[in-house]
């Protein structure tokens, strides 16, 4: 946000998906946003190799694997990420 920006704080928006991920399912307006927010996509959370060193902070929505109401697919997948941090 502008109000980050002013304080000198730079957020960097990530994805699992790509920018033609994000196009091929979500159409033209996801791909423009992906491109107005400068995200970088195809970040695995759960590995997220080189690029977890490049950040100080790390602030995530909480993590869904596909699938309905998936309690033990969520819970691997939130005990993955948190072991990758």
């Amino acid at each position: 946000s502008a109000a980050l920006a002013d304080a000198g704080i730079e957020v960097t928006a990530t994805t699992l998906d790509t920018r033609d991920d994000l196009h091929r399912k979500y159409g033209e307006e996801a791909a423009a946003r992906f491109d107005r927010l400068g995200a970088i996509g195809g970040v695995d959370a759960t590995a997220p190799g080189d690029l977890g060193a490049a950040f100080d902070r790390v602030i995530f929505n909480f993590p869904h694997a596909p699938g309905k109401q998936n309690i033990r697919r969520n819970r691997e997948l939130l005990h993955a990420v948190c072991g990758a941090a």
